[in-house]
């Protein structure tokens, strides 16, 4: 769902045109912290990898604290990725609230 949300609104954006400056995308520190929490600086590089895994091993049985972790994560790597392939004439953040 996350995912589909994030390139719903990214494609909807894409054909607003010039008339749009920005996006924004306010996901969640989830998408870049592991499970345990290592106290340390995250950067665009780092991923929750830890979640992601354990939804695919498990699946609906991940619980929904992994399940909103991975979805979050997914949403987050959809939408740079949108940025990398589509090279939009828009601007895009995303806020990462702890």
């Amino acid at each position: 769902m996350a995912i589909e949300s994030t390139e719903s609104i990214l494609n909807t954006a894409a054909r607003a045109g010039s008339a749009l400056k920005s996006v924004v995308l306010v996901s969640s520190a989830a998408a870049v912290f592991n499970m345990p929490f290592e106290k340390k600086l995250y950067t665009e590089h780092d991923w929750n990898t830890t979640s992601e895994g354990i939804v695919r091993e498990r699946g609906n049985d991940a619980g929904g604290f992994h399940s909103y972790l991975a979805s979050k994560t997914a949403a987050e790597k959809v939408f740079w990725k949108f940025r990398e392939e589509k090279k939009p004439s828009f601007g895009m953040t995303s806020l990462l609230p702890t």
